[in-house]
């Protein structure tokens, strides 16, 4: 995959030079091994091999790293930056949504909050972009996560949907950031897509109907 020269900036690369290819190569090689870093910090796997499954998420590892105000906003500075490739970025969406909406907003203090804050936005951001855009899988996914995320805690006799989202904005901004997302790409292609995303969007606003009345 291709690297920009912010990205090589990022490491204390740059262009130009009298290295010839031997060092052009040396910094492709540290590029691509802080890259890998970078991914392995948030569970993810690269697989560059022809014919590879592409990219893999440990969602232990990912979880372990969100579960600091640090690794929150690690996570939406690679994002913000445009570090974190997009392939990966739309990989671990699904589950940075479950990770954070599973937590309570007040669980770490007020730096915590504000770290959730920042990577919702981040996330936002992903979600907003044209090109390249999300699949509709990725809004598929990422809706079935928060109802599930609500159905459990409905289940626990905590209010559901309600619980999740009472008194945060930047969480419910969000939601809407997805819902307007996935009417942009699912809701006017006609077929099975737009059937199953029209189902998803129902279900969705009738959990969140009945969570608020």
């Amino acid at each position: 995959f291709g690297v920009s020269d912010e990205i090589l900036g990022c490491f204390g690369g740059g262009g130009g030079g009298g290295g010839g290819g031997e060092m052009e190569e040396d910094l492709a090689r540290d590029v691509k091994d802080n890259l890998d870093a970078l991914h392995s910090s948030l569970g993810i796997t690269l697989n560059r091999e022809e014919g590879g499954a592409g990219v893999k998420v440990d969602s232990m590892v990912l979880s372990s790293t969100l579960s600091l105000p640090k690794g929150r906003i690690l996570c939406a500075r690679l994002m913000e930056g445009g570090i974190l490739p997009h392939p990966s970025a739309c990989e671990i969406l699904a589950a940075v949504v479950g990770n954070v909406f599973r937590s309570s907003y007040q669980d770490g203090g007020s730096a915590m909050a504000m770290a959730e804050d920042r990577l919702l936005r981040a996330l936002m951001g992903l979600v907003q972009t044209v090109q390249p855009s999300l699949q509709p899988r990725n809004v598929f996914v990422c809706l079935d996560v928060v109802m599930a995320i609500g159905k459990e805690e409905a289940a626990k006799k905590k209010g559901g949907m309600k619980m999740i989202l009472t008194n945060n904005r930047v969480r419910m901004e969000f939601l809407h950031s997805v819902l307007s997302r996935g009417n942009m790409i699912c809701g006017g292609s006609g077929g099975e897509i737009e059937s199953v995303w029209r189902s998803k969007e129902q279900e969705f606003m009738i959990m969140l109907s009945t969570a608020m009345t």
